[in-house]
Parts: C-alpha cells; sequence; structure tokens
C-alpha cells in the first residue's frame, strides 16, 4: 500500500522540486512549519514535521484562529509583529512553493513575509529551488 500511495502522491501531488524540499526539509532539526494550508499534508507526510495547519480542518484546534494568523504572518510586513506570532506557535520553518507566490498568499514579489524575508538576523533560507523554497526562523 505504501508503492500504491507513492505512485498516486507522484502523479496527483507536488512537483519534483517540492518533494525534493520536502526531503531536505525531513532532514532538518524538528520544528513546527508555515505553510498554506493546502501543503499541510505533505508536509506532514514527507516532511514529517507538524505543521500550524492543514486541509483537516475539523481536526484542526481553533482552525479559524490558526487561519487568520497565518495570513496576518504572510501578509504583514511588522518584522516585530511577525516575530511574536512565530514565537507564539513555536515556528522553525516556513515552507513556500510557487502556487504561494502566485496568488495562492502572494500577488507581488516582495509582498508581506516576502519582503521580510531580507531580514538575514530572522530569517534565513535554507533551501531554494525553482518550485520550492525553506526558510528557517532564526532565533
Amino acid at each position: 500500500s505504501v508503492i500504491s500511495f507513492m505512485n498516486i502522491f507522484v502523479n496527483s501531488g507536488p512537483e519534483t522540486d517540492v518533494i525534493s524540499a520536502l526531503q531536505f526539509l525531513k532532514r532538518q532539526d524538528s520544528g513546527i512549519v508555515l505553510s498554506h494550508y493546502s501543503n499541510g499534508f505533505f508536509i506532514e507526510t514527507v516532511a514529517n514535521k507538524e505543521t500550524v495547519m492543514d486541509t483537516l480542518l475539523s481536526k484542526t484546534p481553533n482552525a479559524n484562529q490558526r487561519y487568520i494568523d497565518s495570513n496576518f504572518i504572510f501578509l504583514t510586513r511588522s518584522l516585530k509583529d511577525t516575530k511574536k506570532m512565530l514565537e507564539s506557535y513555536g515556528i522553525k520553518y516556513i515552507f513556500i512553493d510557487k502556487s504561494m507566490k502566485s496568488g495562492l498568499v502572494w500577488d507581488k514579489e516582495e509582498q508581506g513575509l516576502l519582503f521580510l524575508f531580507r531580514n538575514n538576523e530572522t530569517f534565513e533560507n535554507i533551501y531554494r529551488a525553482t518550485n520550492a523554497e525553506v526558510w528557517q526562523v532564526l532565533d
């Protein structure tokens, strides 16, 4: 059944860059991952990391608040508020894929969190490919 799952996963799931990024993330220290909730299942399955939320909203504690907080983190340009929110959820990694940068979350290149990534005292890009990237939240 694992082989069947992987065949379905590869054919209907994320692109090769995304799978490689998630495999890279799996090898990192434990930590909670922030991404769009539609990526949650893949992150939890492939990277074996806990996420802020996934598509199983009925099983997610405080799903509405987590959704609001995730969007706040994605869209604000306030480093101070972002750091507080990241800390409150214990977020150590941020996973971004092409769809998030193509309208799913952001419409512009330096919008919200994408702008804040320029702060290298708070964020470090630890993986970058054409369709996926992983950022680490620094202590």
